[in-house]
């Protein structure tokens, strides 16, 4: 039988040391992926274009409810206003189908609140990814860690 799984048990987390924290107040999220191409178009491909596969990339949007003094929304806070990368994964709840965990390092590209004068103060987050998305289930968050510190830009480590 077919499992499906509600959006709603499925979870932006912010690993802060070696705790999990959910961004509180969330009401949706969105993993994106793709990759490029690049053109592999001769004479012999008969006046078709030829693709390969290029450079891949991840990223995460999210939005919701702002809670005051919360930790992982301050957390974000500290690293966008100092340049920072945070590790960031999209689990499930405890007890939800969806058994997919996915964790990488990711830059703040964008972290708007909005004061709507007939609602709730609400964020956004953008998440770009830097390095690789990887599947992290039933690793512990220190490993969740470790696996994406083995991603370090040229000349330089994170």
């Amino acid at each position: 039988m077919e499992q499906h799984v509600r959006g709603r048990e499925v979870f932006v987390k912010i690993l802060d040391g070696a705790t999990k924290r959910v961004l509180a107040g969330q009401k949706s999220a969105s993993l994106s992926r793709s990759a490029a191409t690049i053109d592999a178009t001769t004479k012999n491909s008969r006046g078709w274009e030829r693709k390969v596969a290029g450079l891949k990339n991840w990223g995460i949007s999210c939005d919701g409810l702002y809670v005051e003094n919360e930790e992982a929304y301050n957390t974000l806070l500290t690293a966008f206003n100092e340049g920072r990368a945070v590790d960031v994964l999209i689990e499930g709840e405890d007890g939800s189908e969806f058994s997919r965990v996915q964790s990488g390092k990711a830059i703040i590209t964008d972290f708007p609140l909005e004061y709507a004068g007939d609602g709730l103060v609400e964020y956004s987050a953008e998440f770009e990814g830097d390095g690789e998305l990887t599947d992290v289930r039933g690793a512990s968050p220190q490993a969740m860690q470790a696996q994406t510190a083995k991603v370090t830009p040229a000349g330089g480590t994170k």
